[in-house]
């Protein structure tokens, strides 16, 4: 009750804040890479305008407002959240208080009606939607449901707004085909209006050569090059390729953009590429997994050299919120590590043993797959098995804590809260 009473408290006084301030508004939705395109379009726009973006996960109907006041949550201190809203009202009422020009907000869903709730509070100028999915299929009654609540976000912009998608997303692409807004579509697609040509990953450092993505940056006639230090997957492209439209929807050029992009530092825990204390080479996605996330992450192992390495091991936990497309998805990706020829398997988590029996069942050796309960169980086994230079790949969902398995292997743990996911307080 209290809960709710606050809720629609905040949602109030963001609404004022809007309607005194009218910052433009960015909205990201989507089922994979919300985060890293909110960075993302911040390194692109903070150049060349104000701007604030979503801090930590604070996309719901708490965090929006939340981010929109400028404020961080004080927990349970009721003071504190008095305090917070007359902050708030002072901000929509005292034009003399410095407020961003833009904002940048991630707008997450769990049950059906939350993009309404979220959209009523923040009406779109832009909204940006990364690609449909399973995450989040939980609550709803199918999937059908789920992208037609997501959707809502383009559904929801103003006038002369402008959405912003993944054109690679099939049903994303054809959805987009009735929305009466315009639209700047972006992907690897020759057909997409933003596009990224000539892509080349790195991620194996020499004298000439950094550690990162590079790619041709093509928009309605321009080509330029862009070089994104320490980003590894075709993912993190995309983020930036997303960062780039909407550049583009703001008037910037591609040089512009190409030079922001330049400073884009992916957030931990997305395709993070980590040294390992007997130099293995570690990719720590432990921020999350979906299932076409965790399938994004085994195409990009698959693509490394297999010089560059000893033995692959690829360590993956729970996908949860997946509701009756659990078991399914699961086996899902137990086929593909198969597939890829991957040496090592460890699945981790009730959810997780399904890719392990899929993966056995599809050719994997069963000597080469391992089953843990919890991420603490496989800490030993790992620290004990995997072998200098060795490639592991940790990945799965938030609930299941993979993180601590990137910090037992990594090479400078002292430096974990400034690499790592979960590594505050209210984590440990």
């Amino acid at each position: 009750m209290l809960k709710k009473i606050l809720q629609k408290k905040l949602a109030f006084v963001a609404r004022e804040i809007i309607a005194a301030r009218k910052p433009e508004i960015i909205g990201i939705s989507g089922s994979v890479g919300k985060t890293s395109t909110k960075e993302a379009i911040a390194c692109v726009l903070r150049r060349s305008f104000p701007l604030r973006e979503t801090y930590k996960n604070y996309n719901n109907e708490i965090g929006l407002p939340l981010t929109i006041i400028g404020a961080q949550s004080p927990g349970r201190s009721i003071f504190g959240w008095f305090k917070l809203l007359k902050e708030g009202q002072r901000i929509a009422r005292d034009v003399q208080v410095p407020y961003p020009q833009m904002l940048v907000l991630e707008m997450g869903i769990d049950h059906p009606g939350d993009m309404d709730v979220l959209t009523s509070i923040a009406k779109p100028h832009r909204a940006v939607l990364t690609r449909l999915g399973t995450a989040h299929a939980e609550f709803f009654s199918s999937l059908q449901e789920l992208y037609k609540e997501k959707l809502k976000l383009a559904e929801a912009l103003s006038e002369e707004g402008i959405a912003i998608y993944n054109y690679d997303d099939e049903i994303l692409h054809t959805a987009m085909q009735d929305l009466s807004r315009r639209s700047i579509s972006y992907g690897f697609s020759p057909l997409a209006n933003v596009r990224a040509d000539n892509v080349h990953i790195t991620t194996s450092p020499g004298v000439d050569k950094e550690i990162g993505s590079s790619f041709k940056l093509l928009y309605e006639g321009s080509s330029v090059p862009v070089f994104l230090p320490g980003v590894i997957s075709r993912p993190g492209i995309l983020s930036a390729l997303a960062a780039a439209a909407v550049g583009f929807s703001y008037g910037l050029n591609a040089i512009e953009i190409s030079t922001s992009l330049r400073d884009y530092v992916s957030p931990p825990g997305r395709m993070k590429l980590l040294a390992g204390k007997f130099d293995q080479l570690i990719i720590d996605d432990t921020y999350n997994s979906s299932p076409e996330a965790a399938t994004e992450s085994l195409e990009t192992v698959a693509l490394i050299p297999r010089n560059e390495y000893g033995h692959s091991w690829i360590v993956l936990g729970d996908m949860r919120e997946l509701g009756a497309e659990s078991v399914a998805a699961h086996s899902v990706l137990g086929r593909e590590v198969a597939d890829h020829g991957f040496d090592h398997l460890i699945s981790v988590g009730e959810e997780a043993a399904h890719i392990s029996l899929a993966a056995i069942k599809n050719g994997m050796p069963e000597k080469m797959v391992r089953h843990f309960e919890n991420s603490e169980a496989a800490l030993d086994y790992l620290d004990a098995e995997v072998a200098a230079r060795d490639l592991v790949l940790v990945k799965g969902s938030q609930a299941v804590r993979m993180e601590k398995i990137v910090k037992r292997l990594m090479k400078e743990p002292e430096r974990a809260s400034e690499l790592l996911v979960r590594q505050g307080k209210e984590w440990l």
